[in-house]
């Protein structure tokens, strides 16, 4: 806009004093013409000027108001073959140029008409003597060029401005039409994320809701062909299946929203970890025969620091994927090495391999070779958490002589014993009350069973925050078993109202959400809040957690 308005004010100017000068040189020496045309010509240039450093808007106003006036003048003080109000179609161009507002164009539309009406009228009575008679052929050669010059440039300005709208209608369509694209894209792999993790759950809890069945006659004392401990045994086999599907699905989510998701590096024992990762998942191998083969090094370190439940869950993810893709009756071989400064980890298949191709796209997210087969996210997840242990990973093979996954990963051997070994028994709670605020009655009943009946506590329940609070003034409390959202009151007013009451006992906060956003959900004063906040259960959390948990925390509080 600020361009059209130079490109006016410079041409409206030079016109004005050479059609001014001309006129008063050739055809009559008249001031009436001359000093106008200056005046003209300096006012443009003004607006120049003032172009450069203020809001074309007002340059705008300033233009047009200057252009009609000198359209006007001489439109009445030379007679009609003069051919002035003929400017008025260039004032009328002008208009589309310099406003974008309808209301704008038709209010300057309207001021042009009524210049228009008001120079027709003094043609038809005269009412502002002429200055120069119309006898004066030159005068006609010397406005109409100016005329049919200034219409040129407003063509010629429209014709850009339109060029440019166009253009830009064009990158925006086409823009529109990417975002369109990705947005189905995107809404194709939700879809089948969607599908293909129910289809990929509705194994586990198929498993699960079988096994109940059976559990469930058993106790009503008909016969079975499994026995209650290989039941129950298959049970937590398949709900640790169901837990490591949702897993994927949580990290996935923090790395779409890029929360920070950081390794906790505890002691780790690579023999007994390795033992327990190959019976989880041997029970899903056998269902086709498949038998699943580990070995570490006899120089191997007993324990090294790692996280546990990040490497566990890149493990089960390769071992599951190679389950799913191998050969029925077939072999898995997992081979654990160590070197100077890191440990190698080699997993192997005898499935139907991958190409050159499939390799190099397998991390990708939503990538998978057979689909229909899986979700698409669990090797892309894989890959993530492998850099976070500060790793790498590669697949190889050739079609029909299957996969293998190599992956390297930091080696820092460590003295410290794995926790699991610290703590062959659960935490002795005799003597201690635990509360437990929970507002799902199933969670209410077996984790203050567990408390009870296992730990020893005596455990209090309370389904809402106030109820909390009313409860916690009455008792003293060693620990607090808080769920991140309850029906009557926000997280960070529940632990506030705990901070004024001054309770002392250790919260630990329980919740299907992540650590982050529940944190990301608060504002940054609340999020101080959660410093008071001892420890955090992902659900599902097992017995093991919240023992452990107690033996850190709760230990010294009972021998005091």
């Amino acid at each position: 806009m600020k361009k059209a308005i130079r490109i006016f004010s410079q041409i409206t100017a030079v016109v004005a004093i050479s059609a001014g000068l001309m006129i008063y040189l050739v055809v009559k020496p008249s001031l009436a013409i001359l000093i106008p045309a200056i005046i003209e010509c300096l006012g443009f240039l003004i607006i120049l000027r003032i172009n450069e450093k203020t809001d074309y808007r007002v340059t705008s106003l300033l233009y047009f108001t200057l252009q009609n006036i000198a359209t006007l003048y001489f439109g009445l003080v030379l007679e009609p073959a003069a051919g002035v109000h003929i400017m008025c179609l260039f004032n009328a161009g002008i208009v589309i140029i310099l406003y974008t507002s309808r209301r704008d164009r038709w209010l300057a539309w309207t001021v042009v008409g009524i210049l228009f009406f008001i120079m027709v009228l003094n043609y038809a009575y005269r009412f502002v003597p002429v200055v120069i008679p119309s006898a004066n052929n030159l005068l006609t050669y010397i406005i109409y060029p100016v005329i049919f010059l200034h219409i040129l440039i407003v063509f010629n300005l429209y014709a850009d401005v339109n060029h440019k709208l166009v253009e830009k209608e064009r990158l925006q369509t086409n823009e529109l039409y990417e975002k369109t694209q990705q947005l189905e894209k995107l809404d194709r792999f939700k879809n089948a994320f969607i599908a293909e993790n129910s289809h990929e759950l509705r194994s586990p809890i198929q498993i699960i809701f079988t096994i109940s069945e059976m559990l469930k006659a058993k106790v009503m004392g008909k016969a079975g062909l499994l026995s209650a401990q290989e039941l129950v045994n298959d049970l937590h086999i398949s709900v640790d299946h169901a837990r490591s599907i949702i897993n994927n699905g949580l990290v996935f989510s923090k790395l779409e929203q890029g929360l920070p998701n950081p390794a906790n590096s505890q002691p780790l024992n690579i023999r007994r970890f390795i033992a327990d990762i190959r019976t989880i998942y041997q029970y899903y191998g056998k269902q086709r025969n498949i038998h699943i083969d580990y070995s570490v090094t006899a120089s191997f370190p007993n324990n090294i620091l790692t996280d546990k439940v990040k490497l566990k869950q890149i493990l089960g993810n390769l071992i599951e994927n190679a389950i799913k893709y191998n050969r029925e009756g077939s072999n898995i071989f997992v081979r654990i090495q160590e070197t100077a400064a890191t440990f190698r980890i080699v997993i192997e298949d005898q499935g139907p391999g991958l190409s050159a191709e499939q390799a190099d796209r397998i991390f990708d997210l939503y990538a998978t070779s057979n689909p229909g087969t899986g979700s698409g996210i669990g090797l892309y997840v894989t890959k993530k958490l492998v850099t976070l242990l500060g790793g790498t990973i590669q697949a190889s093979g050739k079609p029909g002589k299957g996969t293998t996954f190599t992956l390297v990963f930091p080696l820092h051997p460590t003295y410290e014993e794995e926790e699991h070994s610290r703590y062959n028994d659960y935490f002795d709670g005799r003597g201690l009350k635990a509360l437990v605020i929970e507002d799902d009655s199933f969670t209410q009943k077996y984790l203050s069973k567990f408390l009870e009946t296992y730990l020893g506590f005596e455990a209090d329940i309370a389904g809402t925050g106030a109820k909390a609070l009313e409860m916690s003034r009455n008792s003293d409390y060693a620990v607090i078993f808080l769920d991140a959202y309850l029906p009557d009151i926000r997280l960070a007013d529940l632990i506030s109202a705990f901070s004024k009451e001054r309770q002392q006992a250790p919260i630990v906060l329980t919740s299907g959400a992540s650590r982050e956003s529940i944190r990301e959900e608060l504002s940054p004063e609340e999020q101080v809040l959660l410093n008071n906040i001892k420890g955090f259960l992902s659900k599902p959390y097992s017995f093991d957690e919240i023992s452990t948990f107690l033996m850190e925390n709760i230990a010294q509080h009972k021998n005091l």
